[in-house]
């Protein structure tokens, strides 16, 4: 079953899975059908993690990346910066992707973000 895909920081997990997205906590990738890679892997291994992203994003129908709190330059944002990184390196993710920051909604066209209206 092909489902919204959401991506954020942990401390906004909740708020995403109310809005119908299925979320990595709780197995929700998994249980959804999205990967294979069981979530003990997932969570305890980068390279565990990074297969279930690039399987959980190409299965969904589409993605909802929620930013709001995130800053780069913290170096300890592991799982969102990676989730960010890998969106950013696959073109093929673009137009289904839905980046939210501070409640606003943004689409990455290859150059620039364009905010959607709200």
């Amino acid at each position: 079953m092909r489902q919204l895909l959401g991506l954020d920081l942990a401390r906004n997990m909740r708020s995403l899975a109310a809005s119908g997205a299925v979320t990595f906590e709780r197995e929700g990738w998994q249980k959804a059908g999205l990967t294979t890679v069981s979530w003990i892997e997932a969570k305890f291994s980068w390279a565990g993690f990074e297969k279930a992203l690039a399987e959980a994003t190409k299965n969904a129908k589409a993605i909802r990346l929620d930013l709001t709190g995130y800053n780069p330059f913290h170096q300890n944002w592991g799982y969102s910066t990676r989730e960010l990184q890998y969106i950013m390196d696959h073109p093929e993710l673009w137009e289904k992707t839905t980046i939210v920051k501070d409640g606003q909604e943004f689409k990455w066209n290859g150059q620039s973000w364009i905010q959607l209206k709200n």
